[in-house]
């Protein structure tokens, strides 16, 4: 699974359009009341779909980024059991 930090003007609506997806496997919303952490096993599938409710206008995305791309979250994710 890949973990996403997504900030954007309504995070909670946003989460609500995401737990729609069946490739998302969690939401939490951070602490700072601008992002959403959303854990997925479909990244292609869950930034086109941000990249629609973007589009349509009524939630502003500021920015979606990878959150374990670092070369310490590889390692946990190749030797999880």
């Amino acid at each position: 699974p890949y973990t996403y930090r997504i900030e954007s003007t309504a995070p909670r609506r946003l989460a609500a359009f995401l737990a729609e997806l069946p490739t998302v496997e969690s939401l939490v919303l951070d602490g700072d009341g601008r992002s959403l952490l959303v854990r997925t096993g479909d990244a292609v599938e869950l930034c086109r779909f941000v990249q629609e409710v973007a589009c349509g206008g009524d939630i502003k995305v500021m920015a979606i980024a990878p959150t374990d791309e670092s070369l310490e979250a590889v390692f946990q994710y190749l030797v999880k059991d």
